[in-house]
């Protein structure tokens, strides 16, 4: 609105851009370093709006739900954080960038603890979401095309996911 009380395009458009969110976690996944692709699915990961077994059955449709590289149920969490191939991949690069490993709960987690172990720039900020979309890839190829990935040397093969 205006001074005077009136709607003004440019008002609008400048209390909207000041109001902008500035969170942490905000700034690494639409960091312009990201591509828009990985930040969507970060995004969509964190609103829990992923189409897995898990959410399908939430709204009402039910599938025989197995992860698959066990036979655990699929969730956001499992794909993400607690499969065997998703836990041995956060432990490999935790350990290559130099932080303590944990057994994160939710993307949230993942996202503050590796940002917040590094300067604004470097590769911690955007390495967890690289892993994401690399875990996500993978789930959907062994899925969907039935190719399977090994986190080891970064090949399709037949021993993993």
């Amino acid at each position: 609105m205006s001074t005077d009380g009136g709607f003004n395009f440019k008002a609008t458009h400048e209390e909207v851009r000041t109001q902008r969110n500035t969170s942490l976690l905000h700034s690494v996944i639409w960091h312009n370093n990201v591509p828009r692709k990985m930040s969507f699915l970060v995004w969509r990961l964190m609103n829990k709006w992923l189409p897995v077994d898990e959410t399908l059955a939430r709204k009402g449709i039910h599938l025989a739900s197995k992860c698959t590289c066990c036979s655990h149920i699929e969730t956001l969490e499992h794909i993400f954080f607690s499969n065997p191939i998703a836990d041995e991949l956060w432990k490999h690069f935790a350990g290559l960038i130099g932080i303590r490993y944990a057994t994160f709960q939710n993307v949230n987690e993942a996202l503050t603890t590796w940002s917040l172990s590094a300067t604004p720039g470097h590769i911690r900020q955007v390495a967890p979401i690289v892993i994401l979309w690399s875990l996500w890839e993978a789930r959907n190829k062994k899925k969907h095309l039935n190719v399977t990935y090994s986190y080891h040397s970064g090949q399709h093969t037949g021993d993993s996911y």
